[in-house]
């Protein structure tokens, strides 16, 4: 996404948080593979995710609902509404939602997405 890091940081601190406590997390990234190890140098991705589905390693990208499948699955098969999806695209938020995925679409506001994911782990 275009916005800095530092903006959401929060987010990402909420994100540890959960993976602490126990929810398996993942990340489904749309990325070319020449740029694989650079976002991965700007993200502590072993700290935040259980699970990255890489879309240049994949050869599927969202909104295709087959890489949320494939997540799904690696995930131990959990049911779509048994988990949240993040994203600041609407068009990937609409196709997770068309799979029974449980969405928020990231906006600006950092403190206003926290709440809406924990209403909806609550």
């Amino acid at each position: 996404s275009q916005m800095s890091g530092a903006v959401r940081q929060p987010l990402v601190d909420r994100v540890r948080d959960l993976k602490k406590e126990g929810y398996p997390t993942a990340m489904i990234t749309n990325n070319i593979r020449e740029y694989s190890d650079t976002w991965r140098a700007l993200v502590p991705v072993e700290e935040l995710f259980d699970l990255v589905v890489d879309s240049s390693r994949e050869g599927v990208r969202k909104p295709n609902p087959a890489i949320f499948r494939l997540a799904l699955q690696r995930l131990g098969g959990l049911a779509p509404e048994q988990t949240v999806f993040l994203d600041d695209c609407a068009g990937n938020v609409k196709a997770a939602g068309s799979l029974g995925m449980q969405t928020i679409l990231v906006r600006d506001d950092m403190a206003e997405v926290i709440a809406e994911l924990d209403a909806l782990l609550g």
